[in-house]
């Protein structure tokens, strides 16, 4: 907000300066200095958008997660390699597959 004042700045020199202009001249620059110092008033700032310029728009509705490939079982010996390399190898993932030798490492 700009408060326009029609009382001339005091050192303008494009205006000629009142001789004893006194208690008007001292409520100008006192307003001049309040209007200097004044806060100014808050600006709404954009809010970024996430793609969805719709407001009330339909909402997007997630397709139902299905398992497209069956799970594949370990057998009785693959698991008992596995655990036999986990006890020597630890965590060492291409060692343990290398060890079990049916599974990769992503199974492992």
């Amino acid at each position: 907000m700009v408060s326009m004042s029609t009382t001339p700045h005091p050192l303008d020199p494009s205006v000629p300066a009142v001789a004893g202009g006194g208690k008007e001249e001292e409520e100008a620059r006192r307003a001049q200095e309040a209007a200097a110092v004044a806060v100014p008033m808050a600006v709404p700032m954009p809010v970024p958008s996430d793609g969805n310029d719709e407001e009330e728009g339909p909402q997007r509705v997630r397709k139902p997660y299905t398992i497209t490939k069956s799970r594949e079982s370990w057998t009785d010996p693959e698991h008992d390699k596995f655990l036999e390399a986990l006890q020597l190898f630890d965590r060492d993932w291409k060692k343990i597959e290398a060890y079990v030798g049916s599974k990769t490492v992503i199974h492992v």
